[in-house]
């Protein structure tokens, strides 16, 4: 049928483009240095297993800031966040540089922030999930040839070291596919458009 994309969000996007990303950073998390709103930002939301593999990675990773959602860790380059309604969030998830993000909810919302994101797949008991990791990848097939991410996306859902992923997954990939991907889902995806017609 469709998924839901909020026309607030659709809003934010063009005054996002007119204001630019410093701008929001300052509007959501006003009185930090100028050093951190320069950094690239990441958002991280991801299962308690996944943050387990990952935080010491994210510490490590002084280049980058990191908001990090309902896990508490201490470190120069981490915020952590409260809880935030769902559209607050969806805003941060474009203000970022890139996302992790768990659930179908939290991946449509990446998708159409048109940012570089890691989906962190529900891992079910019968390893259904790793039949959505396959079909996840022959989908995004149709945007990019990019292998490196794909190898990325199934390592980080399926490999014990996910933190060697995050060395480099929001540095090298290539944005184009993202901005593909977010398209597609505007044009064939957007439920209430569909609706209408």
């Amino acid at each position: 049928g469709g998924v839901i994309i909020s026309s607030q969000i659709e809003i934010f996007s063009k005054e996002l483009q007119k204001k630019g990303l410093n701008y929001y950073k300052k509007e959501f998390l006003p009185h930090l240095s100028q050093e951190i709103y320069d950094k690239p930002w990441i958002s991280v939301f991801c299962y308690k297993e996944t943050f387990e593999q990952i935080k010491e990675a994210l510490l490590q990773d002084t280049q980058k800031i990191y908001l990090v959602f309902q896990h508490d860790i201490q470190g120069e380059n981490i915020i952590n966040m409260p809880f935030l309604n769902i559209l607050d969030y969806e805003k941060i998830l474009y203000v970022c540089d890139g996302n992790i993000v768990r659930g179908e909810n939290s991946l449509i919302s990446a998708i159409v922030s048109k940012k570089p994101f890691l989906w962190d797949i529900y891992k079910e008991h019968n390893n259904a999930h790793t039949e959505k990791i396959e079909d996840f990848i022959l989908f995004l097939k149709t945007f990019s040839q990019n292998n490196d991410y794909f190898e990325d996306f199934r390592a980080f859902n399926l490999s014990e070291d996910k933190a060697k992923v995050l060395k480099h997954i929001f540095s090298l990939h290539e944005k184009n596919m993202f901005h593909q991907l977010s398209a597609y889902t505007y044009q064939n995806a957007h439920l209430l458009r569909k609706l209408k017609k």
